[in-house]
């Protein structure tokens, strides 16, 4: 390889490993951005981590709040009645996996679309544990 080609190999892999961060570092709910985040002051949860840079939440442990009903269809609802926690728009996500993680445990995943398109960093898993009207989030 010549020093002009391995010159421009080097830049471009810098290039690819700078959007590569760049696209990690980015998280987003672009039609609920504007809001500030919820925090642990103002929901009161027992392990609600804020977002950085989103309105979204990072992370929300602790729950043990009802969820009844077909794994998929409870997680959606779960996230429609807290909108003020979790910041998204339900109509948003399409679900991408429901699976059953162990007895009497479901981890539901979905993708966020923000006019067609996914966001970046815009997956939200529920979990949940339980059956039939037991299940709980």
């Amino acid at each position: 390889m010549h020093h002009r080609s391995r010159s421009v190999a080097r830049a471009l892999g810098s290039g690819a490993a700078l959007s590569l961060a760049l696209a990690l570092t980015v998280t987003a709910s672009p039609a609920l951005a504007a809001p500030p985040g919820p925090t642990a002051e103002s929901d009161p949860v027992p392990g609600l981590v804020a977002g950085e840079g989103t309105a979204a939440p990072q992370l929300v442990t602790g729950l043990s709040e009802a969820a009844p009903g077909a794994p998929a269809e409870a997680a959606r609802a779960h996230l429609a009645a807290h909108l003020d926690r979790y910041r998204v728009d339900p109509g948003q996500l399409a679900e991408l996996a429901a699976e059953r993680t162990a007895a009497d445990r479901h981890t539901v995943r979905f993708q966020q679309y923000h006019g067609g398109i996914p966001v970046l960093g815009g997956q939200y898993l529920v979990r949940l544990t339980g059956e039939g009207t037991g299940q709980r989030v």
